[in-house]
């Protein structure tokens, strides 16, 4: 397909998007991800259907990039480097142009399993996600792309908590936290709140609308005694994604944020965010609330460059903890720094608290920088310096050095720098 971009009518209406989307539905007795328990924790059936969404930009130099966002729990290694591989194969798109992160979705298919079920999906899974790239390449226009904020108000929580006794409480199993019976007085820390949204405006095909949020997606009871705990679904990010198509007339794309230490329900009394903390309807028409309310103001939005799109890839080494076997665990991280005009992304390969990404946020060079979750491989936690001290299960389920977080971001920022000047 041809689009001439000299003929668009707005002066930085320089980018081409597009969208696709296919679906990624497990069937019956594929192990679901998530709480702890795939092996038993078999598909009975589907509560809402999951999907991949992809978004395909182009920049006036033919430079293209390719953003995948599966409602899986993470977006690993493995099936990252798999899609890459075909997508160079089938388009000649250079594998660090392309991404594959997860909503963070604990009701999704585990793509780790070797069961029979499972290895039979992830085929199905490669087909869908190539379906939907395929879609997106096909769909692209010219557009102007528009940036927004906004904050949700007591619907995101620090799940990690200090007692009356100063020892603290993480939101793992009960296994991981520090032994104590004393009353929950506060969270750890703020959570942070703010809702990132980026809009591409087209001429003639419906807008897409990517909303950056972080809070975990796992609000299905985790009672293996209930059957909603084996109906496959994509949780709360994929209610608030519907809504908010119907709400807006848009294509909408969630991507998670650094959620390690986030949900959306408190153990505080009086601080729940919605009637039943595992009611994902609730949590996922709240969302939408907030969304659907900034994109009806009219002052939200701002208009910014879109080109030129540049990627830049590093795989940074990690020292791994003492008790942690090197054979169970990467030897190394794989880091994304990608400049889309005044647009900027950073992916996150494991579980990160918010705290380290709302720094990179308030330093960014760019107008606007979007943290991707669970993109391009995650096998733990990696909690920041200061958490070591309190410990609890996103501390003691980590698999990396103190430090490593610091090390992560401190990169990130000295990388946003660089590309942000090879852009200009």
């Amino acid at each position: 397909m041809s689009i001439v971009l000299a003929e668009c009518k707005h002066k930085n209406m320089r980018i081409l998007v597009g969208y696709g989307k296919a679906d990624i539905t497990p069937g019956l007795g594929v192990e679901l991800a998530g709480y702890g328990n795939s092996n038993v924790r078999k598909c009975r059936g589907v509560l809402s259907p999951l999907y991949a969404l992809s978004v395909v930009m182009t920049d006036e130099n033919g430079f293209t990039f390719v953003f995948i966002v599966a409602d899986l729990i993470f977006g690993s290694i493995e099936r990252n480097l798999e899609i890459r591989e075909e997508v160079n194969r089938v388009y000649g798109i250079p594998g660090e142009n392309v991404i594959f992160a997860a909503t963070h979705d604990h009701s999704g298919p585990d793509d780790w399993s070797e069961a029979p079920e499972n290895i039979e999906y992830i085929g199905q899974l490669k087909k869908a996600v190539m379906m939907s790239v395929e879609q997106a390449m096909n769909d692209r226009e010219a557009a102007v792309m528009e940036i927004g904020r906004t904050q949700t108000k007591a619907l995101n929580f620090c799940r990690r908590y200090i007692r009356a006794d100063g020892n603290y409480l993480g939101g793992g199993p009960n296994r991981w936290n520090v032994p104590s019976t004393a009353p929950i007085v506060a969270h750890e820390t703020p959570a942070d709140e703010e809702i990132q949204l980026v809009r591409f405006v087209r001429e003639k095909g419906k807008n897409i609308l990517l909303v950056n949020w972080q809070s975990h997606a796992c609000n299905v009871d985790g009672n293996r005694e209930k059957i909603f705990h084996y109906l496959a679904s994509g949780e709360w990010p994929a209610v608030m994604r519907d809504l908010v198509e119907k709400e807006l007339g848009v294509n909408c794309v969630f991507i998670q944020g650094a959620a390690g230490n986030l949900a959306t329900f408190s153990r505080i009394p009086g601080e729940l965010a919605v009637a039943d903390p595992l009611d994902i309807q609730e949590v996922g028409t709240a969302v939408a609330g907030y969304v659907t309310s900034a994109c009806s103001n009219k002052n939200t939005f701002i208009q910014i460059d879109a080109v030129p799109v540049r990627t830049d890839r590093y795989q940074m080494p990690l020292e791994i903890r003492d008790d942690v076997d090197p054979a169970d665990v990467m030897q190394q991280v794989e880091l994304n720094t990608i400049g889309i005009g005044d647009l900027s992304f950073v992916t996150l390969p494991l579980e990160f608290f918010d705290t380290n990404a709302k720094w990179l946020k308030s330093v960014t060079p760019y107008e606007m920088t979007l943290i991707v979750g669970y993109a391009c491989g995650g096998d733990s936690y990696l909690a920041p310096e200061w958490a070591f001290e309190h410990g609890c299960f996103e501390v003691l389920f980590g698999r990396y050095k103190k430090g490593s977080a610091e090390k992560i971001f401190n990169y990130y920022n000295d990388a946003l720098n660089r590309l942000k000047q090879k852009q200009l």
